[in-house]
């Protein structure tokens, strides 16, 4: 089966779901786990923050801001306009 961002981006949101509802803390874990896989997707992440420090500080600012609250749906949207394939 082929990895597809979109489909565990969807899984990462049911399990974030899960975890808010039953109040579960291993359900927690499992999605902080999973978060910080997506983060590392094709090394988008680092591939962003270097591409972030070429251009003005308030978007090196914000990307910074994204890691840190691990905002994986932006960080890729951002990565896929920025990085992916160029």
């Amino acid at each position: 089966m082929k990895f597809s961002f979109e489909k565990e981006l969807q899984e990462l949101k049911r399990q974030e779901l899960l975890a808010k509802t039953t109040g579960i803390d291993m359900y927690k874990e499992l999605a902080n786990i999973q978060r910080s896989l997506l983060m590392s997707y094709k090394g988008m992440t680092r591939e962003l923050a270097v591409v972030a420090l070429c251009k003005d500080r308030a978007f090196a600012r914000r990307v910074m801001n994204l890691i840190e609250t691990k905002d994986v749906e932006e960080i890729h949207r951002l990565w896929m306009k920025y990085c992916k394939g160029k």
